[in-house]
């Protein structure tokens, strides 16, 4: 039995095969006019995690930890992901699947059976120089448009054009 956290809800693993890791690559393969084509690699897409887990009673109310997951799913906050001691980083939840396995006599439930589906959350620092460039073209654009304004314009007359 492994134990895992998202964020600050705990959570039973079933077992430790159950965490799938999905990692895929960018590659871009033009066609050419002679085979073979080429093959040209970007990067990599962000990293997909499935892992079926556990809340029981004895590690906490199921239902409220299970409202927690889904209001973290509705806010699109990234969560850190922690399993068997391991820090796997930060992760939204992109889908949440439900089972209810045990109810106590009122109705309560006992234990829910969860699949969530995570994707790797980044955070790119691109926007600071994005914005720096873009005022540094505003303000040449409003440079450029004081200077015309204040160069005289020709006047004509019936005499003829003067400057």
């Amino acid at each position: 039995m492994q134990y895992g956290s998202l964020g600050d809800v705990i959570f039973e693993v079933h077992q430790y095969y159950a965490h799938t890791e999905d990692n895929s690559y960018i590659y871009a393969r033009p066609q050419t006019i002679q085979p073979p084509s080429t093959t040209q690699w970007f990067g990599k897409e962000l990293r997909k995690i499935n892992l079926k887990l556990k809340l029981h009673w004895m590690l906490g109310d199921p239902q409220s930890a299970y409202q927690k997951l889904k209001e973290l799913a509705e806010k699109g906050e990234s969560q850190k992901l922690i399993i068997a001691q391991q820090v796997l980083g930060e992760f939204v939840i992109d889908r949440i699947s439900a089972e209810y396995t045990q109810t106590n006599v009122h109705g309560q439930p006992v234990a829910i059976e969860l699949t969530l589906e995570l994707t790797e959350f980044t955070k790119k620092e691109l926007q600071k120089t994005q914005n720096a460039r873009r005022q540094q073209a505003r303000q040449k654009k409003t440079n450029s448009q004081t200077q015309t304004r204040q160069q005289p314009k020709a006047l004509i007359t019936r005499e003829g054009a003067t400057k």
